[in-house]
């Protein structure tokens, strides 16, 4: 039914994703992002996220930098994307600098931004502050595809969850009113013997009359 069904999909999915892991280094496992929003994260930091946070002796990935001496505002009226995501602390100098903002919006704020600044839509376009556009008409990047991934999956076991407790429910209430049918049975048997005792108590009396 629909649970087998769930199954079925949240294994094949989490399958997937584990095949696409590479023993949580990439610190796109350490992301998670509101639904609605993987494109515009993709986006933002495409695949740089399957980079990982250098440890001692590493030469390519994240290095965890103090926050900048002096905050840079985004444009006035650019809402941040950071609102939306929580990432590890190695990636809070990337995203206090992304912006959220509407495709008919863009063209103006971009001319604002400050070196290093980059806005983004939901769709998943991209502004650069040194000029560079994306469009979201190109492939969608690794990263925001594996954002949609997990999230699905997380969906997907909430879904599995509510079916089992509908089923859950369901068998219980089945008990309950089996058990409540056998009580009814009970109680006709019971009522169809007391008719035939009182049937033949007024025989009785019948006849003794």
């Amino acid at each position: 039914g629909e649970a087998n069904a769930l199954r079925a999909e949240v294994a094949a999915l989490a399958r997937l994703v584990e095949r696409e892991s590479r023993a949580g280094e990439q610190l796109l496992d350490r992301v998670t992002v509101t639904p609605g929003y993987e494109a515009a994260l993709g986006a933002a930091l495409a695949d740089d996220l399957r980079a990982p946070e250098l440890a001692d002796g590493g030469r390519s990935g994240w290095a965890l930098l103090p926050a900048y001496p002096e905050y840079q505002p985004l444009p006035d009226g650019v809402a941040t994307l950071s609102a939306h995501v929580t990432v590890p602390a190695v990636l809070q100098r990337r995203i206090s600098q992304i912006g959220l903002v509407t495709q008919d919006r863009a063209e103006a704020m971009q001319l604002h931004l400050r070196p290093g600044q980059r806005l983004v839509s939901l769709e998943g376009y991209l502004w650069r502050w040194d000029g560079f556009c994306a469009g979201a008409e190109d492939a969608p990047s690794a990263a925001a595809l594996r954002l949609k991934q997990l999230n699905r999956l997380v969906q997907l076991k909430r879904d599995l969850e509510e079916v089992a407790a509908r089923a859950a429910g369901a068998a219980q209430a089945h008990e309950a009113l089996q058990a409540r049918l056998a009580d009814l049975n009970r109680a006709d048997q019971m009522a169809r013997e007391a008719r035939r005792s009182a049937d033949h108590r007024l025989t009785e009396a019948g006849r003794a009359l």
